[in-house]
């Protein structure tokens, strides 16, 4: 979906530079020469340069001269790309004159990594449903010209998600019921990013759940590895609600993996029940929440995001939380 190089976003426009009158000295007297208004016919991005720090943008903008003279190099083009209403990155060029004809004009537009933190804590989502918005405009000595918008919905669907389904697991010679499943970002700040597990637990009679285990890698990042307080299942459904986080730190790390791999990521996420049976504790993997997810976005094109999902081995997800 996503990548470096084109064939990138493509958007067609219809914008016009504004000129005026052009006078000229001639020999013997002075030229009057009307110019037609240049245009913006469409412009084009596509990921560029990757690194630990910042992620490029390029814009490749075409425009047509009608003009028999180019214009001087007085037209800057300047770019903001925001997530949200976060400011992530800018880029601008100055100084750039217009051949007479068709010509091809290239931005390179810097994201900051750190940027990219501030947009997940500000925003309530944290990616589950947000925007990408990329605002240019042309800068003309003395005033600015602003071209159209290009905006993109996106999820990161990095959670397995609402409406899970009921579980039936083996703890011993007895079975514990998990029905009313769900799991979904809670608070977030500069240090952590909560995950919101919730479930309704039953038994046919009281189990006792030590702690659970949560890890969390997104390609070949380590988002989060916690440990929670357990819980009591009874013969009475209790509701219970785990709050286990990540490190927000790694939300760029995660980013910059997430671009240089085509805006594909391969996500292990885990959460484990541990039992005391017997004097013998046991490490139960809840498939429900278990799930291998592979996510793959087109943040500067037009494709939706798409998610495969299926449920964790019990052998990878115990090695998940084992390594992590």
């Amino acid at each position: 979906m996503g990548g470096d190089g084109w064939p990138p976003t493509r958007r067609v426009v219809g914008v016009t530079f504004l000129l005026g009158v052009v006078t000229l000295l001639a020999v013997g007297g002075i030229v009057t020469v009307t110019m037609d208004q240049p245009q913006v016919r469409e412009y084009e991005h596509a990921w560029g340069n990757v690194t630990e720090n910042t992620t490029n943008v390029e814009t490749r903008a075409t425009i047509d001269n009608p003009n028999p003279i180019g214009v001087p190099p007085l037209v800057g083009v300047a770019y903001d790309i925001r997530l949200d209403e976060t400011r992530v990155g800018e880029g601008r060029t100055g100084g750039i004159g217009i051949p007479s004809g068709t010509s091809n004009l290239t931005v390179e537009t810097t994201l900051d990594h750190a940027k990219i933190v501030e947009w997940w804590v500000a925003t309530d989502s944290h990616g589950q449903g947000s925007s990408l918005t990329i605002a240019p405009r042309l800068e003309f000595p003395g005033f600015t010209q602003s071209l159209p918008e290009q905006s993109r919905a996106f999820r990161t669907s990095l959670l397995p998600g609402d409406g899970l389904d009921d579980d039936t697991v083996r703890v011993g010679d007895d079975e514990l019921r998990l029905t009313h499943q769900s799991v979904r970002w809670g608070d977030a700040t500069d240090e952590e990013t909560v995950v919101r597990f919730a479930m309704s637990m039953a038994a046919d009679r009281e189990i006792e759940i030590d702690h659970f285990e949560f890890a969390m890698r997104a390609n070949d990042v380590t988002m989060g590895v916690d440990r929670v307080d357990g819980a009591t299942a009874t013969p009475g459904s209790e509701r219970v609600v785990l709050k286990p986080s990540i490190d927000t730190q790694t939300v760029d790390d995660w980013w910059a993996s997430h671009v240089s791999n085509d805006e594909t990521s391969t996500v292990e996420f885990v959460l484990v029940a541990v039992v005391t049976v017997d004097g013998h504790q046991h490490s139960i993997v809840l498939d429900s929440f278990s799930k291998h997810l592979v996510v793959e976005t087109d943040l500067l094109g037009p494709d939706a995001t798409a998610v495969t999902s299926e449920t964790l081995d019990s052998e990878t997800a115990l090695d998940a939380v084992e390594s992590a």
